[in-house]
């Protein structure tokens, strides 16, 4: 099967020479923050107070799609009313002081596999993060016949996905039985990059496990940002996906992450509910990359100390890409479940945004994977001409980076398209 890849724009980047084969284990931090909304998720619910003490397991916060469950035995000792969100805005937040350092679990699965779903507070992460019942939901409401299982990251932070396939594979193909048994989709596709092909014995493994489901696997280029849900739908399906309508209802698809897949597997046959997360670090340089295993809730600064990186030359910390992620604002914010990557930047190789004019080289137009014309949406965003942009379809960039990665002048293209869809009320 030839390798597939999305027919124009994009960019290459710096790869991995090679996987990462393990996982290091972190201890407990002494304390832990769980803020109660993430991302399109609404806020949960605190249905514990100040002083209570908890198990690890116990559920802490409810809401109508999920639950959020403690993943450690302690007690809480704040709760947070305008806890500052990586995201942008405030939310309520959750800190439990640690004392149960043995951090067992027993988690009930048998009443009913959407009630475990829910408890057990599984999400999905696409480029956003939504609790997997509504997804579950939306798929029953929209008759879906189609699940794309996307095993693809963004290629410069690359190596948890490979270690799922390669280390975890009767955890994956257990959660993928689950949701065949729910979807009964007719087809069933899992994405993955093609020189994982290159590593012997790896995909036979593969195919003995998966094919028997009846899951056909998708080889695609390593090209960023194949990973991002309209060119992913493009690539497989050869369909245009409606920027303005979920992909449920426009395509009869879901699609679902990879680490969705894991989880369920470990939710339904090894009752464990989403409590740790395995985070790609990446200190200064894609050679110095490692997977570690924190339990939600974690900070960001406790998991940089345990991994030796000196948090005193840090310039930024970048969550979720070394593209298009987010800076975040503080490194004592916390490992959430929508934090899938940390880049930490030493000082000296930040670039700094000017105030530059563009130069028209057209670099921008060249690379955009949506066929669009940035340096367009951006001048009527600044001069906040926001009706024009519309007319440069500014509701379908889809904030890959990919324009601002290749500009000569450093135009901080993405935040002024996003400053276009905010004064349009574009989601």
């Amino acid at each position: 099967m030839r390798d597939l890849s999305f027919s124009s724009g994009g960019i290459s980047v710096n790869l991995l020479s090679s996987y990462p084969e393990k996982v290091k284990n972190l201890p407990f931090p002494e304390k832990i923050t769980l803020p109660l909304k993430q991302d399109m998720s609404p806020q949960l619910s605190s249905i514990r107070k100040k002083k209570a003490k908890i198990a690890a397991g116990d559920v802490i916060a409810t809401g109508p799609d999920g639950s959020l469950i403690s993943p450690v035995s302690g007690e809480i000792v704040n709760v947070i009313k305008d806890f500052k969100s990586h995201l942008g805005g405030k939310c309520s937040a959750i800190e439990i002081l640690v004392n149960d350092i043995e951090f067992s679990v027993d988690f009930p699965t048998d009443t009913g596999f959407l009630h475990n779903v829910i408890k057990g507070g599984i999400v999905d992460i696409q480029d956003k993060v939504l609790f997997l019942a509504k997804k579950i939901e939306m798929a029953q409401k929209n008759k879906v016949n189609t699940l794309i299982v996307n095993g693809l990251e963004e290629i410069i932070a690359n190596g948890k996905n490979y270690f799922f396939l390669q280390k975890q594979i009767n955890v994956i193909k257990q959660g993928f039985e689950q949701v065949i048994n729910l979807f009964k989709p007719n087809k069933i596709f899992l994405a993955i990059y093609s020189d994982y092909r290159h590593i012997d014995g790896f995909v036979d493994q593969l195919n003995s496990s998966l094919a028997p489901l009846g899951i056909k696997i998708v080889f695609l280029k390593k090209k960023y940002p194949q990973h991002k849900i309209p060119l992913l739908v493009k690539t497989i399906l050869n369909e245009e996906l409606e920027m303005d309508k979920p992909i449920e209802e426009s395509l009869h698809t879901t699609i679902l992450d990879l680490e969705t897949i894991y989880h369920l597997g470990l939710l339904i046959n090894n009752k464990v509910p989403y409590r740790e997360k395995i985070v790609t670090v990446i200190d200064g340089d894609i050679s110095n990359s490692q997977l570690v295993k924190v339990t939600i809730g974690t900070p960001i600064h406790y998991i940089l100390e345990k991994l030796n990186i000196d948090t005193k030359s840090i310039s930024k910390v970048i969550i979720n890409g070394t593209i298009s992620g987010i800076a975040i604002y503080d490194i004592n914010y916390p490992i959430t479940k929508d934090i899938g990557s940390i880049f930490v930047l030493k000082k000296g190789q930040v670039n700094t945004y000017s105030d530059a004019v563009c130069i028209k080289c057209g670099l921008c137009v060249e690379v955009c994977p949506m066929g669009l014309m940035p340096l367009f949406i951006f001048g009527y965003s600044k001069t906040k001409q926001f009706d024009f942009t519309k007319k440069f379809y500014i509701e379908k960039c889809i904030e890959c980076g990919c324009c601002a990665y290749v500009c000569p002048v450093n135009i901080p293209l993405v935040q002024w398209i996003k400053y276009g869809k905010a004064n349009l009320n574009i989601k």
